[in-house]
Formats: structure tokens, sequence, C-alpha cells
């Protein structure tokens, strides 16, 4: 058995380990193609015909917020920042006003409602939408 000396190292092996026994680990969402799950701190996508893992990112709590979309083009997650996977490659939003992100609402096939929760940050809810092949949020309501 190797000694793994780097604090990071130990908890990604001890993560995939999580994965492998099927501890902690829970689905958010599921298609045809794709597993979007949560393990510990931890989103995934996963590939169900060759298993790879694309790792969406990484939270301060655990995450049980997602979608994927219905032709598999795209997924996103979020909590405290949003991680949207489109075309092979994962995009950070990471924006104040979309902190506290409490659900995601499919409201077409490119545009999410987001319902953000920031009472702990200035006693607000609100909802925006997203357009995911823009990227353009928009707010809708207070």
């Amino acid at each position: 058995m190797a000694v793994v000396k780097d604090n990071f190292l130990l908890y990604l092996l001890i993560e995939i380990d999580s994965m492998n026994s099927g501890k902690d680990f829970f689905t958010i969402d599921e298609t045809d193609v794709f597993i979007l799950c949560g393990c510990w701190e931890s989103v995934f996508l996963i590939d169900k015909k060759n298993e790879n893992r694309i790792h969406l990112g990484d939270f301060d709590g655990v995450v049980d917020i997602g979608l994927i979309s219905k032709d598999n083009s795209w997924a996103i997650t979020g909590r405290e920042v949003i991680y949207l996977w489109r075309n092979g490659q994962t995009v950070i939003i990471d924006k104040k006003e979309l902190r506290c992100l409490e659900n995601i609402k499919l409201v077409s096939s490119n545009l999410v409602e987001l319902g953000i929760d920031t009472l702990n940050l200035n006693g607000n809810k609100s909802k925006w939408t997203l357009n995911i092949t823009t990227q353009e949020i928009i707010k809708i309501d207070n």
C-alpha cells in the first residue's frame, strides 16, 4: 500500500473509493446516457456507456440539485456557484446574486429557471432564467 503525503491526493483516493463502494453516492438526475451524481461534496457526470467520470465541481456541503438535458447535450448543478457542462466543457458561473441556489427547473430545451434563496445573505428569494446556449441570465421574480 502506498503512503499518501498530500492531503488532496488522499481526499481524491477516498472519494474514488467511496464512489466505487457506493458509500455516500447518490443520483441527482439520470438519462439513458448519463448519471448526474453526488459524492460527499463533489458532483460528477458519469457516462453509462464507458463509465467515464467527469468531475463537474466541488461544493461546501452536499449538493442534490441538478439536471441533464433530454438530448444529453448539457448538464447543470450548483449551490454557491453553478457548474454548466456543455459541449464537453465545464463552465463555472459565479455571480453573487446567484449564490444559495435552491432549485433548477427546466423551462424549455435550452432554458432553465434558477430558484435562489438568499435569506441568509439579504433576506430575499428570487428567480432567474439561464439560457444554456448563450449563458444569458435574467432576473424574473423577487
